[in-house]
């Protein structure tokens, strides 16, 4: 490890064999999972254990092999959700229970006993049209609706339990070596990987010994089963094989295979199953490594002989099982019950919280290169925007703007002044985006390493020390993110006086100063809570109850401003009062305009175990990094969005691009597919795996428009620029070895073709803007499959290669190259479809012939709808906020029409704390438009 500090990392450090990463049959509580299973060993529900609250009902579960108990808790919780737990009834030590996620404590509905024997338990939920049975002997449970089985919960027995057991050392010297539940032989013990687990030049110590659990659902009539990101993989769920399980374990892939169930960078573990009539939702809250098996037998002919009708109905119906594996944790699953689509997406986002509103910049063009080299390539690049009319509102620096990739600093070499670079920025209404990972480089001279450091801030080894890893600055170490107080602390950073300082040389007495002894770079005070000085000791945040605007009942913040002569900065020369001084603000590292990109954060570690971080660091309150390995991208985009809002002291809202995420990251900003290839098979997948994204609670998601890797031709570059214009995030990326690919480097006939791709998007802003208001407060994807929007037309239900833009758009992006025509399915056998470029139009439920030139994407307005546009375009976002709007109509067969806009400042919270946004409905009868105030706002 030594010698990695001095080595230096390069881009081929993440360019790595693929074959460093496990398939499922060197996953060891895999391999343990399936080989116990073919056992057979059941549970059974112990009913005379029932006790009832008014919370919930719980009961024990008994394994007939090992008779340890289990305790099984059930839930209603508002909204037609049930929640299972089970757990260890007297665990050696308390199991990890995911924290933070879901946005408050449920709401429970008191489930009524409606029928009960000595083997059976029927728990009803409101009126009755659902209920939870329960059969004690094997335990099983069904959620029936209105009198059919929806789903079956360890119909199949495979409910798995590890229970937590003392190590084999101290148990043999208790002399109850035949506890064990596995064969401990040495050679079993290897195998199975109970106590070690070895993988190439690696061992995982566990401390704790083997802990998974599992739990299998069988649904009635579904063979459709989405979602379960991140894989570059197919919108339907496919079936599963004996080691070919989706994989959830979130991991830095450097030009992901695709087609491929392997986990990448991020994972929610939520499914949704949709058949005619109904959908439904399995939301599996575990934050370690999970494993999913699915299996669909489809329906079968069923003859009544002496089975019941209902009975009958049940086998001759399609079945899909799922099959859930983690590697430890508890079994805590919500059980989503629909019935529609939308009701599903209310009922998870009750539980995880909403799509983040963003600022209005934040949905226009990004441009981004790793790397732009120095203050004249950003200010050229920029230039040519404008010299080509070609809008864009963000600028991105990779990790080379840093000094020697630390974090929060500049160099001063590439960019000597980087306040001047925002400044131009700003006078053209564009923003920047710098990156921010979360490794840390070690260098006592780094003053934010010394004070994570000197606070214990880091994640730890299994031995007590800071854990060390290699990554871009070389050895570093990691920020526990899961630490409330690191990310106080963290959050900060961003402060700009902070955000200046950090680069400084400075020995731990002098970073302490720094930090500790200028509290006053402002001051601040909190509605109803006493008043403290925040500034520069950002690790006290914790006195303050910090919350982002999408949680409820958050105050206001009020401020009054301090100026720089109030700071106490330590003693130095380029700090101290005398000749030459200069206050922070003429060459500050940030400006409000600077926003934050979070990579690497799976966590990336170069040379670990598949890249990543040891399963048995240890992270705050003593809990292994197996238990939480997939949130851990999560809090640190928690975090980063937290210090953009202190950072202007509760008015802006943030934003914050991340690379990995988890359930709920939807409520901090923006996520991407990670490091795309430049290729056509590359485009094509990342419909599929937006779509995912986006009925999984994240409409803020986009993919590297040109690949990230490689170098694409010209035809393939416009292709993605076409396909980006209609994606939520839509930024170009490329990587450090890649030729320079900014839209007029083609020629002037591509630079065209990219320019209207891109004004095609900033035309439809206000449309795009009214689309994510409904995600953030209605749990509406902005991004649709098919499906979706026409539930019940089964031709819908496996397409992938185009997708609805809200309700009123249907989107086919070209993704073959030399294409010359395409085949749309436009859905709706009483829909009318206008082509938004000719304005020829279609009756629905047919599949039309498009001819697609090089300047065409196929896009289709539905009829029925208006959509909101702006009529000319600027240089950029802030350019168009007086701009005229318009109106696209679009008739329906009956003649009529109706839409909406939304509008609010595009950057603050004002719509939420002042309610103060115009809200507009249109609609179009008989030759009438008309248009009402959906809502009163003052202000506007």
């Amino acid at each position: 490890m030594a010698a990695a500090e001095k080595e230096e990392i390069s881009f081929e450090d993440e360019a790595v064999d693929k074959n460093v990463f496990k398939d499922c049959s060197k996953i060891a509580f895999y391999r343990r999972q399936k080989q116990q299973l073919s056992k057979k060993s059941t549970y059974e529900a112990l009913l005379d254990s029932v006790t009832t609250g008014k919370d919930g009902t719980s009961f024990q579960i008994i394994n007939e092999a090992t008779k340890i108990p289990l305790l099984a808790e059930v839930y209603g919780i508002e909204g037609n959700i049930f929640r299972l737990k089970i757990n260890e009834e007297a665990p050696l030590k308390p199991r990890y229970e995911v924290p933070d996620v879901l946005t408050s404590k449920p709401n429970t509905v008191r489930l009524m006993t409606c029928s009960e024997d000595s083997d059976s338990l029927v728990l009803a939920y409101g009126k009755g049209d659902l209920k939870f049975h329960i059969t004690a002997n094997p335990f099983k449970a069904d959620l029936v609706s209105e009198g059919e089985v929806v789903m079956s919960i360890n119909s199949l027995g495979q409910l798995y339990f590890e229970h937590l057991q003392i190590p084999p050392k101290q148990r043999a010297a208790k002399g109850n070596e035949n506890d064990a539940p596995f064969d401990t032989s040495q050679e079993s013990e290897e195998d199975l990987g109970l106590w070690e687990e070895k993988f190439r030049k690696f061992v995982d110590v566990k401390a704790n010994g083997p802990a998974s659990v599992g739990l299998d659902f069988s649904l009635h009539g579904f063979e459709h089963l989405y979602g379960i990101p991140q894989h570059a993989e197919s919108l339907r769920l496919k079936n599963t094989g004996d080691g070919d399980a989706y994989r959830l374990y979130n991991l830095d892939v450097y030009g992901y295979k695709i087609h491929d169930k392997m986990g990448i960078y991020g994972s929610v573990p939520y499914l949704l199953a949709h058949k005619l009539g109904r959908t439904v939702g399995i939301f599996w809250l575990n934050a370690s490594e999970t494993l999913v098996e699915i299996n669909t037998e489809p329906a079968v002919e069923c003859t009544l002989t002496q089975m019941d009708s209902f009975v009958a109905k049940q086998e001759g119906k399609s079945r899909t099982d799922v099959r859930w594996m983690s590697e430890s944790g508890i079994i805590d699953v919500f059980l989503l019950t629909g019935p529609t689509p939308f009701d599903i997406f209310k009922q998870y986002s009750h539980l995880t919280g909403t799509q983040a509103m963003p600022p209005l910049f934040s949905l226009g063009y990004h441009q981004c290169r790793w790397n732009y080299e120095d203050e004249q390539d950003v200010k050229a690049v920029d230039a040519g925007f404008d010299e080509h009319d070609i809008p864009y509102d963000v600028m991105w620096l990779d990790i080379e703007h840093t000094k020697g990739k630390r974090y929060f600093t500049w160099d001063k070499k590439r960019f000597p002044n980087p306040k001047r670079m925002q400044e131009l920025l700003r006078s053209k209404k564009r923003k920047l985006v710098v990156i921010s990972d979360p490794h840390i480089k070690i260098d006592p001279n780094y003053a934010l390493y010394a004070k994570a450091k000197e606070q214990g801030f880091f994640v730890k080894n299994h031995e007590g020390g800071d854990f060390k890893g290699v990554c871009w600055p070389g050895l570093s170490s990691y920020l526990d993110f899961t630490n409330r107080k690191v990310r106080e602390w963290y959050s900060g950073l961003f402060a700009f006086p902070v955000y200046q300082w950090l680069g400084e040389s400075a020995s731990p007495s002098v970073v302490s100063s720094c930090w500790v002894s200028s509290p006053c770079v402002w001051h601040q005070s909190w509605a109803g809570y006493t008043p403290f000085a925040l500034g520069c000791s950002p690790y006290r945040a914790h006195s303050l109850r910090v919350g982002l605007p999408y949680m409820k009942d958050t105050p206001a913040w009020h401020s009054t401003p301090y100026t720089h002569k109030h700071c106490a900065w330590p003693s130095s020369p380029h700090r101290s009062g005398g000749p030459g001084f200069e206050p922070w603000t003429s060459h500050m590292g940030s400006t409000d305009i600077l926003f934050i990109w979070n990579d690497m954060n799976e966590p990336s570690v170069f040379r670990g175990p598949e890249q990543t971080m040891q399963k048995n660091a240890i992270h705050h309150g003593n809990w292994e990094h197996r238990e939480l390995h997939n949130i851990y991208g999560f809090y640190q985009q928690m975090a980063t969005a937290e210090g953009l809002i202190q950072r202007s002291k509760g008015k802006e809202r943030p934003f914050v691009l991340t690379r990995s995420f988890f359930a709920g990251s939807q409520k901090y900003g923006a996520v991407w597919t990670g490091d795309n290839r430049s290729k056509w098979s590359y485009l094509k997948i990342s419909l599929p795996m937006l779509l995912t994204l986006s009925i999984t609670g994240i409409s803020f998601c986009g993919a590297d428009v040109g690949g990230f890797i490689g170098n694409p031709e010209a035809e393939l570059l416009v292709r993605w620029y076409q396909a980006g214009a209609y994606q939520p995030f839509f930024r170009g990326h490329a990587t450090i070895n890649t030729k320079r690919r900014e839209p007029w480097l083609f020629g002037e006939k591509y630079t065209r073709l990219i320019r209207e791709a891109i004004k095609a998007r900033y035309t439809l802003l206000p449309y795009w803007y009214s689309l994510f208001y409904h995600a953030h407060i209605a749990s509406e994807p902005v991004l649709r499959p098919l499906w979706v929007e026409f539930p019940n037309e089964l031709e819908t239900f496996d397409v992938e290669d185009e997708y609805m833009l809200g309700s009123a758009l249907l989107v086919h992006p070209v993704t073959e190259p030399k294409a010359t025509i395409v085949d749309v399915f436009l859905p709706g056998s009483n829909e009318v479809w206008y082509d938004s470029k000719t304005f020829t139009h279609w009756e629905g439920a047919c599949t039309v012939k498009i001819p697609v030139a090089l300047d065409t994407i196929p896009v289709f307005q539905r009829g029925g709808s208006v959509i909101p546009v702006k009529t000319t375009i600027g240089k950029s976002t802030g350019w168009m906020t007086d701009s005229p709007y318009g109106l696209r109509v679009a008739l329906s067969n009956e003649g009529s029409a109706e839409g909406e806009l939304y509008l609010d400042d595009g950057h603050s919270f004002q719509y939420l704390h002042k309610k103060q946004f115009l809200h507009r409905k249109f609609s179009f009868c008989s030759g009438v438009l008309i248009n009402r105030w959906e809502r009163t706002a003052c202000g506007f």
